[in-house]
């Protein structure tokens, strides 16, 4: 059976980053590493830029690439079955 529609679900979840004052050559050792390269916000929380980081307000797996929290709450107000057992009572 097929779960009923419930229609559009939006969330938003926001993170601020603070960053120590930087000198040029940290700015420059930072972007020779070249990690920054693809990363959304020009830096990666979970790497070197980490080493700069002072305070992060907010859900830290946002910075990485996907608010865990917040589809975890997306999912289980639109009936996910978090506490159902599969077949191997997993």
């Amino acid at each position: 059976m097929a779960a009923p529609d419930r229609g559009l679900d939006v969330a938003l979840a926001r993170t601020a980053v603070t960053f120590a004052p930087l000198s040029a050559a940290e700015m420059d050792w930072y972007l020779d590493t070249g990690e920054w390269r693809g990363a959304a916000g020009g830096y990666r929380i979970q790497g070197r830029a980490a080493l700069l980081a002072t305070h992060l307000h907010g859900s830290y797996s946002n910075v990485v690439g996907l608010p865990l929290e917040t589809i975890y709450r997306m999912l289980a107000r639109n009936g996910y079955p978090f506490t159902a057992r599969t077949k191997r009572g997993i």
